[in-house]
């Protein structure tokens, strides 16, 4: 597997029950991890982006609980509502999949997710270096139509 140039990246939130603790808080830190469940993405990422989301540890090596596993967001988000764990999100998933049992906490020492291409190694160079060309342009155009709009453009 090859990755290719990040394309856009964006802020971690927590998704968490709306009836946990953290759920009233402003922000969660990497350490609050150790009071929640964690979902485990069974098959959904690789294992860079599984251990990405789901670390066995907190930054000061207190234990994660692993939850259930779980193949799709959807699975995630309605074991998330019935109080079976927690799950690291990007903040895009805040926008397009709001549940009313589902709260979103921004993490405020995280680092943001990358989103970057990837491709099996056998894949013929001259296709990879077209796709990531059009896929470069576009994140730079949506950047921009982000940008004009967050001003009122």
């Amino acid at each position: 597997m090859v990755n290719g140039p990040v394309l856009f990246s964006e802020h971690r939130m927590l998704a968490v029950p709306a009836r946990h603790p953290l759920a009233d808080r402003d922000t969660v830190s990497l350490e609050d991890l150790a009071s929640v469940r964690l979902l485990q993405a069974a098959r959904t990422l690789p294992p860079y982006g599984r251990a990405e989301r789901t670390p066995p540890l907190t930054p000061s090596g207190a234990p994660i609980e692993p939850g259930p596993a779980f193949d799709a967001l959807q699975e995630a988000l309605s074991l998330i509502g019935a109080g079976q764990g927690a799950w690291v999100v990007g903040a895009q998933v805040t926008r397009y999949f709001a549940r009313p049992h589902v709260v979103y906490v921004p993490f405020d020492d995280a680092p943001p997710l990358e989103w970057v291409p990837a491709w099996l190694a056998a894949t013929p160079v001259a296709a990879v270096h077209a796709f990531n060309k059009v896929a470069q342009d576009t994140a730079a155009l949506l950047q921009l139509a982000t940008i004009s709009a967050d001003v009122g453009g």
